[in-house]
């Protein structure tokens, strides 16, 4: 069984609803698995290493990528994440569409049974504060490296997620280039 195969049987044995992508992988703009969970697609590209840490670069999951935003320009909600098959142990690592290399396994790295957890809602102790960080784009890059300073220097880590801004909410339909949102979910580092 390969490793998108046991990603599949994982996730579906946790009685989440996951389907594999049929021919996935270079020229594809879809990751390997598409993932649906509480309103959310969650896009997950699937690879395996023989040694730990290991660096991806941005062409190794340029299809994740395009999956991320091909569909938030679209107004669907979704998140991306590498996942990592390392021995009989899976690494999952969020990226968005700013992402050009990771390192596996990071600071923000998860293992499968976080991975649920996040997704079921479950926090855990792994997880214990968020922050929703909107406006000016500008303004907003000159805030974050503080908050990431700040927190850094009192043994927190940060996972930062970008979601569009919509000119009208309502429709969804033009997105706002010069605002952003930012999700910051805060841990102790171990």
């Amino acid at each position: 069984m390969n490793s998108e195969e046991e990603l599949y049987n994982i996730l579906r044995g946790r009685r989440l609803k996951v389907i594999k992508v049929p021919l996935s992988g270079r020229g594809s703009e879809l990751p390997d698995l598409l993932l649906i969970h509480n309103s959310m697609l969650y896009g997950i590209e699937v690879k395996e290493t023989s040694k730990l840490p290991t660096k991806y670069y941005y062409k190794s999951f340029d299809n994740l990528i395009d999956f991320i935003s091909m569909f938030s320009s679209g107004g669907i909600i979704v998140r991306g994440f590498l996942a990592v098959k390392y021995s009989d142990k899976w690494y999952l690592r969020e990226v968005n569409i700013k992402t050009v290399e990771v390192t596996i396994p990071d600071n923000d790295t998860l293992n499968i049974d976080e991975f649920i957890r996040m997704l079921r809602g479950k926090r855990g102790r792994r997880l214990s504060c968020s922050i929703r960080l909107m406006g000016d784009k500008k303004a907003v890059s000159e805030v974050l490296p503080i908050i990431k300073a700040s927190l850094n220097s009192r043994g927190f880590k940060m996972i930062v997620r970008e979601l569009p801004v919509y000119k009208d909410k309502k429709t969804r339909r033009e997105i706002d280039s010069e605002k952003t949102r930012l999700y910051i979910t805060i841990s102790r580092i171990h």
